[in-house]
């Protein structure tokens, strides 16, 4: 569930920070959420019956899976319980999606109205409101998952903290792979430039894992699997920030963002240097983008020195003539 969500906010915020391409971040996030209603739902059915088909001969598999205590070696009735899981986790997951689109739907228009009237203030105050707001909620659902997450009844299993190695290194070998896997197929195309690589791969890598969290917490009734299933996107989620930012560290120093690879990092992550690859004629050449970069801040500064300049003189002569 987790793999096949699809960007979140946060990658977003992670390609604003690091200067990739923020307009292609913002239009995969949007497109990836919608399809994710058919993709989503259809992934699962299939990596569920390539993993589960096997365990269909052994009823205690079965009932571990389908949440049910009927002991019996009937195939069919296996197959019953079988359907049964997979219907009543299906609603779960539409419902899930269904709220995810709508909320997404709904800012987008409603954002898009108040930011057409530039002299909307209170429209805009409400946009920051519902900033803080939505900020605040997605911390508080990480907040509760860990808190589920931390064992049931005194039991360490569950704890995600607490997890086999295995799980660890397959999570974080999972997003090594989609990042650098994705940056390497986008590379390759030439009608892609270098920022425009490093949206994808970060897209591709930076999953939404709200949507999993939402999801665990809807389709497991017994808490003890909820509190699994929560460990599993709590471990997801640190993870992939850790190889996130160790990707656009590298693809900022190598040059393939907006931002200039020598230069400061403190300025890089509070700087945006979107609106110098738009003022750009040349969208392709980063080098030739990273040069004309350097070369507007330094009139910026000249003219800056100027001014200041020519303000001490004017009242050095004031003060003269007083």
């Amino acid at each position: 569930v987790v793999a096949s969500s699809p960007g979140g906010t946060y990658s977003n915020w992670c390609c604003a920070v690091f200067n990739s391409d923020i307009a292609l971040s913002f239009a995969m996030t949007f497109v990836t959420t919608v399809v994710s209603i058919l993709m989503l739902p259809l992934n699962l059915i299939m990596y569920t019956k390539i993993i589960y088909h096997h365990h269909k001969s052994n009823n205690d598999n079965i009932n571990s899976i389908t949440n049910t205590t009927t002991n019996t070696n009937d195939n069919d009735d296996d197959d019953e319980n079988v359907d049964e899981y997979a219907v009543s986790d299906y609603d779960a997951m539409f419902i899930t999606l269904g709220l995810i689109v709508i909320a997404l739907l709904s800012g987008y228009f409603v954002s898009q109205k108040i930011t057409k009237n530039s002299n909307n203030k209170r429209g805009k105050i409400f946009l920051k409101v519902t900033e803080k707001f939505a900020f605040l909620s997605g911390i508080g659902l990480i907040l509760v998952s860990s808190l589920l997450s931390s064992g049931v009844n005194g039991s360490t299993k569950a704890k995600f903290w607490n997890q086999h190695w295995s799980l660890y290194a397959g999570i974080f070998l999972l997003n090594v792979f989609a990042a650098f896997a994705t940056h390497i197929v986008a590379s390759s195309n030439s009608r892609l430039n270098k920022p425009e690589c490093v949206t994808l791969s970060v897209e591709c890598c930076y999953k939404n894992t709200a949507i999993a969290m939402s999801m665990a917490l809807a389709m497991f009734p017994d808490p003890e699997q909820k509190a699994q299933a929560l460990a599993v996107t709590i471990i997801y989620t640190l993870l992939q920030k850790i190889v996130m930012l160790i990707y656009c560290l590298l693809a900022w120093k190598l040059g393939y963002t907006y931002a200039p690879p020598d230069e400061n990092l403190w300025k890089v992550i509070t700087y945006s240097y979107n609106h110098h690859h738009h003022d750009n004629t040349d969208t392709t050449d980063i080098g030739k983008q990273h040069k004309n970069i350097k070369k507007d801040f330094k009139e910026n500064e000249e003219a800056t020195i100027d001014s200041s300049s020519s303000e001490s003189s004017s009242s050095s002569t004031a003060s003269s003539l007083w």
